[in-house]
Order: structure tokens, then C-alpha cells, then sequence
């Protein structure tokens, strides 16, 4: 794992599709108009592999790997929506939760692990 420290705002892709159904069927209210579609909650990198171990069940060590560091100020250190205007706007909110989507997407990926290699890092 690279940096634990940055914080990141995650919005599971069924409710990203439902902004941009809302965005489409809204017409004039939303042409050209831009809408952030985040759930307005930021966690730490570290803190999400924290959680995605707790609800995987797995007994897993978070290790630090050099190679995946990125350089000093290359990279956004908090990222976080402000979804107000969605709201407002187009009647959108997230409905799906870090904690479910994070369960929808484990299930998932066991569901189809003939897709994935996991001792492959892909960079």
C-alpha cells in the first residue's frame, strides 16, 4: 500500500448512474450545469483498508510499499463532494453507504474472481 494519509470521498456507481439519470431527465435545470455526486463523507486511505479488512473477515497486515509512494506533491490529499447542488437541483442522493458498498462489492468480485489475478499488482 502507498500513502495511508490522503482522504477520499466515494460514491458507489449505482448511485453515480442514478446522478446521471436525474442530470439527463432535469433538461434545462442541469444543461450545463456541473453537479458533484459525492456522498460528502471522507475517509483516509488507511482507514478504508481498514474497514474493507473488518468486513471482509480477513486476517490481512497493511504493509507499506515503497514502489507504491507516490512523489511529493503530485498527488490531492483530501478529495471531499459538496453534493448540495445535486440535491437541490436534481433531487439526487447517495443511497448506498461506504460500509454496504464495500459488502455489494466484496460479494461481487468473489462472485466473478475468474476475472481477477490477485497476486498481480496492475499499475
Amino acid at each position: 500500500m502507498g500513502t495511508q494519509e490522503t482522504t477520499r470521498d466515494f460514491t458507489f456507481v449505482s448511485d453515480t448512474v442514478n446522478g446521471f439519470i436525474k442530470a439527463a431527465r432535469a433538461k434545462k435545470d442541469a444543461e450545463g450545469q456541473v453537479f458533484n455526486l459525492g456522498t460528502g463523507k471522507e475517509i483516509s486511505i488507511g482507514n478504508l483498508a481498514k474497514m474493507i479488512i473488518q468486513i471482509s473477515g480477513r486476517d490481512v497486515k497493511i504493509v507499506l510499499d515503497e514502489k507504491r509512494l507516490r512523489p511529493s506533491k503530485s498527488e490531492v490529499s483530501r478529495l471531499l463532494s459538496n453534493n448540495t447542488k445535486a440535491r437541490e437541483k436534481l433531487g439526487w442522493q447517495p443511497e448506498v453507504s461506504l460500509e454496504e458498498g464495500i459488502e455489494r462489492t466484496i460479494r461481487w468480485i468473489g462472485e466473478h474472481m475468474d476475472l481477477y489475478s490477485p497476486d498481480v499488482y496492475a499499475f
